[in-house]
């Protein structure tokens, strides 16, 4: 069960983690057409084609983020910038689509069962 303290402890987890990749993106210049969701707002979106339940953050882009994770850009270390600065921060990200990531805590992306 799931206390408020936990509930807004996790809220509070996620607000960082949001502030902290939105200034990431800024610096390394990869915010251009980048937009963030919360879960409610992702699945108002209705995205029937990537399973993203569980996930907490997801961004789009078609921007320079989506070149730099598709394409990279110097070398292929380039482009797994995204998911060094999650790990990190104690955040998984996943791609969805070639324009989309998801995130969730690593703790809880550990508990979730393997199929």
């Amino acid at each position: 069960m799931t206390t408020n303290k936990s509930m807004n402890q996790h809220e509070a987890t996620l607000e960082h983690f949001r502030d902290r990749l939105e200034h990431w993106l800024i610096a390394y210049d990869l915010h251009g057409d980048s937009t963030m969701y919360s879960q409610d707002q992702w699945n108002a979106r209705k995205e029937t084609a990537v399973h993203a339940d569980g996930f907490l953050l997801h961004i789009t882009s078609e921007g320079p983020l989506c070149h730099l994770c598709n394409y990279g850009y110097e070398t292929d270390q380039d482009t797994l910038l995204l998911s060094k600065f999650a790990e990190h921060h104690g955040w998984v990200v996943e791609q969805g689509y070639s324009w989309s990531w998801h995130f969730m805590p690593i703790s809880q992306f550990d508990a979730e069962p393997s199929n």
